[in-house]
């Protein structure tokens, strides 16, 4: 089990945007004046036997993130992450699972809203991985693994 609580600040932080000139849009890098970014994680890993043959993962996060000037939550930034995974070994061979929840974007940019068709559309994510991977040794005295 493990727990952590963040909190970052940051001057002049460096964020995409879209800037209109004239007709036509481009994507620009500017900085905001200051941004804070704060939450806390909690990850709990399980091996129900005394080896990694079986080993399960469940972990979450919530961010809080904000322009301290406008008091706007940042644009693209999820709040809440969850994540899990289940994964078990057979000697070389290796089979694990993940899925992820990540929660929709409070706040995107306003001029992406017009340049893209739905651009406010926004939905919450659900990302399911599946892989298959072995472990093959002595080849070449390198450790590879083919997934």
């Amino acid at each position: 089990m493990d727990g952590a609580v963040f909190y970052s600040s940051f001057d002049n932080l460096i964020e995409a945007h879209f800037v209109t000139t004239g007709s036509s849009s481009s994507i620009q890098f500017g900085n905001l004046t200051k941004a804070e970014i704060f939450g806390h994680e909690e990850v709990i890993e399980f091996y129900p036997f005394s080896n990694d043959d079986l080993s399960l993962r469940l972990g979450y996060t919530y961010v809080f993130p904000r322009d301290r000037t406008t008091k706007q939550i940042l644009n693209f930034r999820p709040r809440h992450l969850f994540q899990s995974r289940i994964e078990t070994k057979f000697g070389n061979l290796s089979l694990s699972s993940d899925f992820r929840y990540i929660s929709k974007y409070e706040s995107v940019d306003s001029i992406l809203i017009k340049q893209v068709p739905d651009g406010d559309a926004r939905v919450n994510a659900y990302i399911w991985d599946a892989r298959i991977a072995y472990k093959m040794t002595g080849l070449l005295a390198l450790p590879v693994t083919i997934s």
